[in-house]
């Protein structure tokens, strides 16, 4: 009974918090392709791949089924929070500095960074 409800959690746990989901739309996948196959009598299920997957996103005539194919948008919106500490460093701010973002890097979140205080740490003393 245990390993039965630790393999239950584990689902719910991957179905809510990755994109283990989009495996779930593998019928719309199959239909499209058999759709498309229709259409053209030599389309070979790498070809179906290669227009909707390799060639970015195509604005044709059925765009709006295209989108609910397997991996084209991202359904997993659970992480679009801040994290707490970037919350409470965005707080810690006074209000009448101006602040801007820096690009995103990859694997890195956006890092806020004064304009007024870039750099005015490494300044030299000054005599007043």
């Amino acid at each position: 009974m245990i390993k039965k409800t630790a393999l239950f959690l584990l689902c719910c746990y991957l179905f809510s918090a990755t994109e283990l989901s989009q495996f779930l739309k593998l019928p719309v996948l199959i239909s499209h392709y058999l759709e498309h196959k229709q259409q053209q009598e030599d389309l070979s299920l790498w070809g179906f791949l290669c227009i909707h997957y390799a060639n970015g996103d195509v604005h044709d005539s059925d765009y709006l089924q295209d989108m609910k194919l397997p991996f084209k948008t991202c359904s997993n919106q659970g992480h679009g929070e801040k994290p707490l500490n970037m919350r409470l460093a965005e707080s810690l701010v006074p209000e009448d500095m101006v602040t801007e973002y820096l690009p995103p890097r990859l694997g890195y979140y956006k890092f806020m960074e004064t304009a007024a205080l870039r750099g005015s740490i490494w300044q030299p003393p000054k005599l007043s």
